[in-house]
């Protein structure tokens, strides 16, 4: 079982390998050669990872998989769109059956200014939301894996926070004397 610092330097090796890309290749329009990014961002995730460790491209079903002999320390899917469902149940499968220590699967969004990540840890799912700029967080939601669409499910629920901000006091009037 992976330790949280395990965890911590792992998700970090992915946000520096995804920080270089984009600042290598975030001008090149072209994320949906997909083998072609694959084996970009595989090069460049090796740099941040001990030599002894393995990193394949479409292996196992994923689109990047770090290996340590037989522990999988991440394994990555990705899409220049936004995940099908399809896709994310790929992804969730895959960290349930295998237990790597992360599974991450994201979306490049290149009109947008930042990639959405779907982040499996244990019984957990996090949705994310990573500048691609420099590469600032901000968590989206929390959920129980399997229960993401149950709304109690959620610990963090933009859609509830912006519906309260929205809503003014509504206003009594002027007070009459009697």
């Amino acid at each position: 079982m992976a330790s949280s610092i395990e965890k911590i330097e792992v998700f970090s090796s992915f946000r520096d390998t995804m920080l270089e890309y984009f600042s290598k290749y975030g001008d090149d329009n072209d994320h949906r050669k997909k083998s072609t990014q694959s084996h970009r961002i595989a090069m460049i995730m090796s740099r941040f990872f001990p030599a002894s460790y393995s990193i394949d491209i479409d292996i196992q079903g994923t689109d990047i998989l770090v290996k340590n002999g037989d522990l999988i320390p991440l394994s990555v899917f990705w899409s220049s769109t936004y995940l099908t469902k399809a896709e994310k149940d790929k992804a969730q499968k895959f960290h349930t059956n295998e237990k790597p220590t992360l599974t991450l699967a994201f979306s490049m969004l290149e009109d947008k200014d930042y990639i959405l990540v779907y982040r499996f840890e244990k019984e957990y799912l996090e949705y994310l939301h990573i500048n691609k700029t420099d590469f600032s967080e901000m968590l989206l939601k929390r959920c129980i894996i399997g229960k993401e669409d149950q709304e109690d499910q959620l610990m963090l629920d933009i859609k509830k926070i912006k519906k309260r901000k929205k809503k003014t006091p509504k206003s009594k009037g002027p007070e009459t004397e009697a």
